[in-house]
């Protein structure tokens, strides 16, 4: 049996950060929001949505759950502001802080 390739295995961590973006683009696209990317790699959030003429700035974050189910967060700058959270997990899951379901 091959062994099962862990998740992001042999990806630049720079492009880790790329394709979260775009997967949690992708999951906000399913939950009806427009979505539209930072084209600055020193902006304020990642992405901005809208969705009933509410303008949402998003952060995304690659991270892993401890097991007392908080999460270890890199430090982010402080030119850094945004209204939702959202979190990758290891296995590709997101979780949005406050929940935008």
């Amino acid at each position: 049996m091959a062994k099962r390739t862990p998740y992001r295995a042999n990806i630049k961590s720079a492009n880790v950060g790329a394709l979260h973006e775009l997967s949690v683009a992708s999951d906000l696209f399913k939950k009806g929001f427009y979505v539209f990317r930072n084209m600055s790699p020193i902006g304020p959030c990642d992405l901005i949505t809208l969705k009933d003429d509410e303008l949402l700035r998003i952060e995304v974050a690659t991270t892993t759950q401890r097991k007392d189910g908080t999460y270890w967060l890199p430090q982010k700058s402080k030119n850094h502001s945004f209204d939702i959270l959202a979190v990758i997990l290891g296995d590709g899951s997101i979780h949005y802080h406050p929940s935008i379901d």
